[in-house]
């Protein structure tokens, strides 16, 4: 579980779903925004809230988890490849430079 008081999403949490392990989080920050799957969302930070949020996770076909697992994945592949943050990154000091 991740719970976080500023703006952003933990790297762990990025982490987690490169690996096809799907987090619990707070609503706090860019977690909602990270994890779309609300059921994996607490409403409050306490350990009874983390344990809800991974009763309902578990109480979730297999299925629905590997499908949830695979979207995961793909998100953080796309959102987050490095190839593609350079190249944005380059055109971002190219028009400052021009």
């Amino acid at each position: 579980p991740s719970i976080i008081d500023e703006g952003g999403a933990p790297l762990v949490l990025q982490e987690a779903m490169a690996r096809a392990a799907l987090p619990v989080g707070s609503r706090k920050g860019g977690i909602p925004e990270l994890i779309d799957d609300r059921e994996r969302l607490m409403e409050e930070e306490s350990p009874q809230a983390v344990f809800n949020a991974i009763r309902r996770y578990l109480n979730t076909s297999a299925e629905n988890r590997q499908k949830q697992a695979l979207r995961a994945v793909k998100r953080i592949k796309q959102t987050f490849d490095i190839s593609r943050l350079n190249s944005r990154l380059l055109e971002i000091c190219g028009e400052y430079l021009a």
